[in-house]
């Protein structure tokens, strides 16, 4: 039975999601039909982007991470109503009373350069409450790295969070306490919060020969 630690993710801000087999088998196999190609905008933290991305995505936009929706450039609709579909019919949902939800944003990447701690509620609207990683990597070795850690805040009460015109990550000498490391392993899927500053995230950078195929689906309330 497929099952979503609920106090889990109220405790740490994500959880694993084990459901949705189906769906994530069809996504890995589009992934891999992907024509991927160099990401040119080289100060971003994604080694390989989707082509129709750089084909529909200006420089200034794809500077600011948040402004575009890559599903609606995506050449097979069927992600979106796989998406939605996900979060809709998730365990997840039915603890919160099915609220009703629909995707956002998605971003397709390959790689990573590393990022660090932060959390996504300095960038994002108020009603995108969570976002969903799901990682595609049949050839993932440890060397390979990639990793993505969630840790906890002991939040500096002098610094505004919210405040998009600070640093989106975290200074060396906050105090985050390191909870969980999940490796970026074919199906692995996981829901996270956006707007709790406590709970935190960052991503290990990935060795340039890892094919560490990525999908973040940002999910709002309406």
């Amino acid at each position: 039975m497929s099952y979503f630690d609920i106090n889990h993710f109220y405790k740490y801000g994500f959880a694993l999601v084990e459901e949705f087999e189906p769906e994530k088998n069809y996504i890995h196999q589009e992934m891999k039909n992907i024509n991927w190609v160099e990401n040119i905008y080289l100060e971003y933290d994604v080694y390989k982007v989707p082509d129709w991305v750089l084909a529909n995505v200006t420089a200034e936009e794809y500077h600011s991470h948040y402004d575009y929706k890559l599903v609606e450039n995506t050449p097979n609709n069927q992600f979106n109503d796989i998406f939605n579909k996900m979060i809709k019919d998730s365990y997840f949902c039915r603890l919160t009373r099915g609220q009703n939800v629909e995707v956002a944003e998605v971003d397709f990447y390959c790689g990573t350069s590393g990022l660090d701690w932060h959390f996504d509620g300095a960038k994002v609207p108020i009603d995108w409450p969570w976002f969903m990683m799901m990682y595609f990597n049949d050839d993932w070795e440890e060397w390979h790295k990639g990793q993505i850690e969630f840790g906890t805040l002991e939040w500096d009460l002098d610094v505004n969070p919210y405040d998009v015109n600070q640093s989106f990550t975290y200074s060396a000498n906050a105090k985050i306490n390191q909870t969980h490391s999940i490796l970026p392993l074919t199906n692995t899927c996981l829901l996270g919060m956006n707007h709790n500053p406590r709970f935190v995230h960052r991503t290990v950078r990935s060795h340039i020969a890892s094919n560490r195929y990525t999908l973040l689906i940002l999910f709002k309330v309406i």
